[in-house]
């Protein structure tokens, strides 16, 4: 009665050891990964220092414009220079999303035909204020003065060409910066002069970063017969982002003192070991991006292009950055009044899940962007004081304080955690350990085979002998 007993009890403690098991099995399957701070005293010199983009609140210089001749304009047919003048004027104020200035375009019953000996990439450059122009005097960077357009290069945006400092994805950077910093690579590239990028400051405080002094169009370099006015707009965002966030205007006779502080979240290596589907986020050379890495950024801005593609088949080159041309071919002027017929759509983000709630909404651009497992970003006080110059405007880009934040992922329940868990199941269920298992493991082996033996050897010896009578 004794040994059922016990039989019974070793039986439920064996099951329930199995489901408690099988539980903490299926956590570590399918892991969760958890973000928490690690320090808040990360030194900002070990962060790449924020990229600032600067654009003109007109992309057309109108002065320029007035200037083209028939070399920068080959004439075809009917078109003729009033209505080039026609197309930039609609183009000076062009926006991802705001097409509908385009409308002019429509309006003037611009035969299509007529302009598709025109590149519009091309005629925007020819119209756009050099670097020289843009900036007034010298650049301070640090601890010196530079020439401003050694720092700035050209750099197209959601506003079009624009000129940004420290940035990967600028005309002539992103061919040197392309695929930097996969999981093999270093966290830095080199550009044309040798210099190592994405540049980084040592310090915070006034003076401690980049201090630029612009200046801005004059009144009769603004397109005539439209709504802008003299100013520029700037973005300030990670150096690997393409510029196409959120921008702020500021008007002449302003200084802008930008006091930034980063925020910077890294995935240990062993959320890398960890399937998609459960860490819900993408390393750099999960999936190719733009300049041969992926970040959730960008790959929104490759999103609207798609869907430019998708409903004009073309795209609009002059907003982002140049691809294949044969896959993406640029949009004429028939691809512009596209461009306005469907502003709505582009318009308009559709979330990827939860569509229940969004029946009802008209159409829009769904895009299938997740979060990046390692980020940088950028959050900035800015304060504003007036000048009496109306014809500069002052900026003074610097960390607010010496340290930073640094978030942390991590797997909540890898392998040693879920060792540890059998092994806390295994002796409250089984009275076991690591000990038992080799013994129980033992006992089953090499002591059931040493029992085997001895039991047939002693069978040998004790067999009875045979004896023979003659």
């Amino acid at each position: 009665m004794f040994r059922i007993l016990w039989g019974v009890l070793v039986l439920l403690a064996s099951l329930s050891f199995a489901v408690v098991s099988y539980g903490s099995w299926e956590t570590y399957r399918h892991p969760t990964v958890t973000t928490t701070v690690a320090t808040t005293r990360y030194d900002c010199f070990k962060f790449p220092f924020p990229s600032f983009t600067i654009c003109d609140t007109s992309r057309v210089d109108w002065q320029r414009a007035l200037k083209l001749t028939e070399r920068d304009v080959p004439y075809r047919g009917n078109i003729t220079m009033d209505k080039v003048l026609v197309l930039l004027r609609s183009l000076a104020d062009i926006t991802f999303g705001d097409f509908d200035f385009l409308a002019n375009i429509e309006n003037a019953n611009l035969n299509p035909r007529d302009f598709r000996g025109i590149n519009i990439k091309e005629l925007l450059q020819k119209v756009q204020r050099p670097c020289t122009e843009v900036f007034h005097g010298q650049c301070w960077w640090r601890e010196a003065f530079y020439n401003c357009c050694s720092l700035f290069e050209k750099q197209r945006t959601d506003l079009g060409f624009c000129y940004s400092f420290n940035n990967d994805l600028s005309e002539r950077g992103q061919y040197y910066s392309r695929g930097y910093g996969k999981r093999k690579g270093s966290n830095y590239w080199v550009d044309w002069n040798n210099e190592i990028r994405p540049r980084r400051a040592s310090t915070f405080g006034p003076w401690s970063g980049l201090r630029v002094t612009i200046e801005v169009m004059s009144d009769k370099q603004i397109p005539t017969g439209t709504n802008i006015t003299p100013g520029v707009m700037f973005y300030l965002e990670q150096s690997r982002g393409f510029p196409n966030s959120e921008n702020q205007r500021v008007d002449p006779a302003s200084f802008v003192d930008i006091r930034t502080y980063g925020i910077m979240k890294q995935a240990s290596k062993r959320v890398q070991a960890v399937d998609f589907e459960d860490r819900r986020c993408l390393f750099l050379d999960d999936r190719v991006g733009i300049n041969g890495v992926y970040t959730e950024h960008n790959c929104l801005v490759e999103c609207q292009r798609d869907y430019v593609m998708k409903y004009c088949n073309c795209s609009s080159d002059f907003l982002f950055i140049e691809d294949d041309a044969t896959k993406y071919p640029p949009c004429d002027v028939s691809g512009l009044n596209c461009l306005n017929k469907y502003n709505l759509v582009f318009n308009s983000r559709v979330p990827t899940s939860s569509q229940e709630f969004f029946k009802t909404q008209k159409e829009g651009m769904a895009c299938d962007c997740p979060p990046d497992c390692n980020s940088q970003q950028f959050m900035f006080d800015s304060s504003i004081s007036q000048t009496q110059n109306f014809s500069h405007i002052g900026f003074d880009i610097h960390y607010k304080g010496q340290y930073n934040l640094l978030y942390l992922s991590d797997v909540t329940y890898g392998p040693v955690e879920f060792i540890v868990a059998i092994g806390g199941i295994a002796g409250l269920f089984l009275g076991g350990s690591l000990l038992s298992g080799a013994e129980i493991l033992y006992f089953f082996t090499f002591r059931l085979f040493y029992h085997w033996r001895n039991t047939r050897n002693m069978n040998l010896n004790t067999r009875p002998s045979i004896k023979f009578v003659y």
